[in-house]
């Protein structure tokens, strides 16, 4: 009787999928060394104004001042200030953020219409095809 002795030998393979749409996103902005500092930028310049938005308290930012009636810039008004003796940069950063929260929910209320709107065309697709090729046909046949 032999002794033979097996060996068993693994091999991890390690299957990879494809790149989903974010990892193909960020290796290309990776790449990319300007849209790299612009998206930087950007997530700064928007995140600033929210934070500083909530540091600014809108009704005294609202509040009238004669005194203060089109003041330079200056330690007190870093754009001035308007006919009213308002300050321009609070106001500013009141509309930005203001403007970025319309913009953000004008985005979350058209996306899932716009998905709805496509998947409804995807499905009645074949009837503007299948209608092209039909008109194409009958014309094409009448010319000869």
């Amino acid at each position: 009787m032999k002794n033979t002795e097996t060996i068993e030998t693994t091999k991890e393979i390690k299957v990879s999928s494809p790149p989903t749409g974010f990892q193909v996103i960020a290796r290309e902005f990776m790449k990319d060394k300007l849209a790299m500092f612009s998206l930087i930028s950007l997530i700064i310049v928007i995140g600033g104004i929210y934070i500083w938005a909530t540091q600014i308290d809108q009704t005294q930012l609202m509040r009238i001042s004669l005194r203060d009636k089109l003041a330079a810039p200056g330690d007190k008004f870093w754009l001035g200030a308007d006919k009213g003796g308002r300050d321009i940069f609070g106001q500013l950063i009141i509309g930005a953020r203001n403007s970025l929260n319309i913009a953000i929910a004008v985005t979350i209320i058209i996306n899932p219409a716009n998905i709805e709107a496509r998947t409804i065309k995807m499905r009645f697709s074949f009837l503007t095809s299948s209608s092209v090729i039909c008109l194409t046909t009958t014309s094409s046949s009448e010319s000869s």
